[in-house]
């Protein structure tokens, strides 16, 4: 990582970028019958259009959330908005709740790691 990237005429969001992973991580759910749903990161406009739906709690929010986020390998969504009742009132808690949060969690298990993966391609994030 840049230490001083002000003398070196880097900016502070151009730093943002290359640390910005494009990487998709996935998770396979043993109890969907192997079902693997792929995710990015979640940003501040991810965040914000789960907010407008004013979600009455946080479990609701999330489950807005992992609607929004979660792809099929190809890309496609793996959920539709209209989900949300089954997956509410019938999908297993515990599973769903392993799901949400493995979305939460960083690509990158540390600041070491990060700046690795950069260090061996600089273009990450910049797609």
């Amino acid at each position: 990582m840049r230490k001083d990237s002000g003398s070196s005429g880097t900016r502070p969001i151009d730093v943002i970028r290359r640390c910005s992973s494009s990487v998709k991580r996935s998770i396979t759910i043993p109890e969907w019958e192997d079902l693997t749903l792929y995710f990015g990161k979640i940003t501040i406009a991810d965040w914000e259009g789960v907010e407008a739906r004013e979600p009455k709690s946080d479990m609701e929010r999330n489950i807005y959330l992992l609607i929004s986020m979660a792809k099929l390998e190809n890309g496609t969504p793996a959920f539709a908005t209209g989900d949300k009742m089954f997956l509410t009132n019938e999908a297993d808690f515990t599973v769903l709740q392993r799901v949400i949060n493995f979305m939460f969690q960083s690509v990158y298990e540390s600041v070491q790691e990060a700046e690795r993966a950069v260090e061996e391609n600089p273009t990450l994030g910049s797609g």
